[in-house]
């Protein structure tokens, strides 16, 4: 957590802190994350949730603490009012591309001073490391990071816990859900 936030830090432009934060929150597949629509992010209460869709269907997932970042990103995005517009573009207006992805990152990494070889799929790795350390369960997350049933992905990351995904990742952020609105109000 602590290189991610190094990561955004050094990063300028608004849209990669963004993305980058998005990305590690969300523990979204690369090609999930850049095939995202301005339609796909919902607003709410508790932040945001966003639908992906990747290889193992639709699914949604809760954001918290990259929210702010995100809503500078759609503010300035030169398409937002159109939802059916890419959420990440690039500098000539259409979808990012996985190579531009990959390019972004590896230049925040090299700036940073993250000693890590840093690459898209890591932000994906260090969160669902940081997940399972909070006590998450495999059913959890397997429902965040698209994992079929019978995948043994969540058994390498992960220690037996039994709360629910959504509520597990707000008190993750010290959000209580009976009063999440008035937490989430005052950090914003």
């Amino acid at each position: 957590h602590k290189e991610i936030k190094q990561l955004a830090e050094v990063t300028e432009k608004q849209r990669n802190r963004a993305m980058i934060w998005v990305g590690y929150e969300s523990g979204a597949r690369p090609g999930e994350l850049l095939t995202l629509k301005i339609r796909n992010v919902e607003f709410d209460k508790y932040g945001a949730q966003i639908m992906v869709d990747g290889k193992t269907g639709e699914r949604r997932i809760r954001l918290v603490e990259s929210v702010p970042d995100l809503k500078n990103w759609l503010s300035m995005h030169l398409e937002k009012d159109d939802t059916d517009s890419w959420l990440w573009t690039s500098r000539k207006g259409g979808r990012l591309t996985y190579d531009g992805w990959y390019s972004v990152v590896k230049k925040v990494g090299r700036i940073s001073e993250v000693k890590k070889k840093i690459y898209p799929h890591l932000l994906r790795h260090s969160r669902a490391t940081h997940l399972a350390g909070e006590g998450l369960n495999e059913s959890q997350l397997r429902e965040i990071f698209g994992w079929k049933k019978g995948s043994t992905m969540p058994s390498v990351y992960v220690h037996l816990s039994g709360r629910d995904t959504d509520e597990a990742i707000l008190d993750m952020y010290g959000i209580d859900v009976g009063r999440a609105e008035d937490q989430f109000e005052k950090s914003v």
